[in-house]
């Protein structure tokens, strides 16, 4: 799990659209 949060912190440092979506996407997969 802390690989995942580590990702989202770091494509939302390079883009808040990106982060946006991988949550929209984590959420769908039922994450």
């Amino acid at each position: 799990p802390d690989g995942g949060i580590s990702r989202l912190r770091l494509y939302g440092s390079l883009t808040d659209e990106g982060a946006a979506a991988l949550a929209a996407r984590h959420r769908e997969l039922g994450g």
